[in-house]
């Protein structure tokens, strides 16, 4: 119906604060079990000869009736994750084979393989370390191996840790299950196959295993928490004598009993809020996974930025492109008609001058003929003593010119 917030202080209290400090700065790893997975087929919902070691004690996605699960997740954060596997052991009365497996990671990529699931049963099993981006979903899909019998596939449980910021470089890794018998999840009301939102709960388990390590908190993380009495599933992080060395110790420490032991502090946080109870606890196995280093490639630069980005640089360089084109087409086109404007006027400057050139050499020979003219019709004078002859009244006869030159 309604909420109210009081204020109550300037700060909250302080035992708390770190606390919930110390959680932030060790997220949990996701676990997605067979319950919330998509599955294509039929769905298991009876009881199953494989649930007795199946993860949480049941399986939903059984070959032949089912034929592919779908196991969906959500990073926290960005990051390298270790993708780790859990199926039923392989027995009499629960005959498994092979599984393919397809994993969507790093915004759109995938990765297929295989495994068997006729060995290492009952127990978490690395896939590999893929990258995922915080807030895109990642996914993987199981069904069964081509080829093989579809009534020995089976889809328990996937979980995805993450390990590093990068997987050029993944930190070793021991990873350690302890379990816990006297005590079950549903006395101390934990939800099943995750970690409790009980923070004094969780710190306990984390504090008693940090103290028995001689490690620092940042070092240890608690994976989970699930049924089968109380199962803990511990990761220590660092160079790999000193985890080594860490497991070590662990392992003397719960040899000891007793008051004070490491046994006597993991009964006392499976019973916060409740009266202490009696427990055993043991070491069930530990594997190693990761501490080694590769140079980045091309292809992890492509998986560290995101498609958007190259999405956005392909759209600016096809842009500048076309920008590039449209300057050359305005050169190219404002030089043709600057040529052909020149062209023009070269050619009525030529016209020009031969016109001009023209009318002087007309002129020329109107005024410089060598051509003798019929008659001049004019006066000249043609003696000293000044006077003018009409030279149509004066006519030589051409014999008489004719007859002097005989004489002579």
């Amino acid at each position: 119906d309604a909420f109210r917030f009081t204020f109550v202080a300037d700060t909250c209290p302080a035992p708390q604060l770190p606390q919930y400090l110390r959680l932030e700065q060790h997220p949990v790893s996701v676990t997605v079990d067979d319950h919330t997975a998509r599955i294509e087929g039929t769905k298991t919902l009876y009881p199953h000869q494989c649930d007795s070691t199946a993860y949480l004690l049941s399986t939903r996605a059984i070959g032949p009736r089912a034929t592919s699960a779908a196991f969906e997740f959500v990073p926290p954060s960005s990051g390298c994750y270790r993708v780790d596997e859990f199926d039923p052991e392989s027995q009499r009365n629960c005959i498994l084979g092979e599984a393919d497996l397809t994993v969507e990671h790093c915004l759109g990529k995938t990765w297929q393989g295989s495994i068997s699931l006729r060995k290492n049963g009952a127990q978490w099993n690395t896939v590999g370390h893929f990258p995922f981006y915080a807030g895109v979903p990642g996914k993987v899909t199981s069904r069964a191996k081509a080829g093989s019998n579809p009534a020995e596939w089976v889809a328990d449980a996937f979980r995805f840790t993450k390990v590093s910021d990068s997987c050029s470089r993944l930190p070793y890794s021991a990873l350690m299950t302890l379990r816990l018998i006297g005590i079950d999840l549903t006395d101390v009301k934990l939800p099943d196959g995750q970690l409790t939102t009980n923070t004094d709960q969780r710190l306990a388990f984390h504090e008693a295993v940090v103290d028995a390590a001689g490690l620092s908190s940042s070092q240890v993380r608690l994976l989970g928490l699930r049924a089968g009495s109380i199962i803990a599933e511990f990761e220590f992080q660092g160079e790999k004598p000193v985890m080594t060395a860490a497991v070590k110790r662990v392992h003397e420490a719960l040899l000891r009993h007793g008051h004070g032991s490491l046994e006597d502090k993991l009964c006392e946080a499976a019973t916060v809020g409740m009266e202490p109870k009696a427990c055993r606890a043991w070491m069930i196995r530990t594997t190693a996974s990761g501490g080694w280093t590769t140079e980045k490639t091309n292809e992890e630069a492509d998986e560290i930025f995101p498609v958007s980005i190259w999405i956005s640089i392909g759209f600016a360089v096809t842009v500048l492109c076309i920008l590039l084109v449209l300057v050359g087409f305005y050169c190219v086109k404002r030089r043709r008609r600057a040529k052909a404007r020149n062209e023009a006027q070269s050619s009525n400057g030529k016209e020009d001058i031969e016109a001009t050139s023209k009318e002087v050499k007309d002129d020329i020979s109107d005024s410089a003929s060598t051509a003798t003219p019929d008659r001049v019709n004019c006066c000249v004078q043609t003696d000293m003593s000044g006077d003018i002859f009409d030279l149509d009244a004066m006519s030589v006869p051409e014999s008489t010119s004719e007859n002097n030159t005989g004489k002579q």
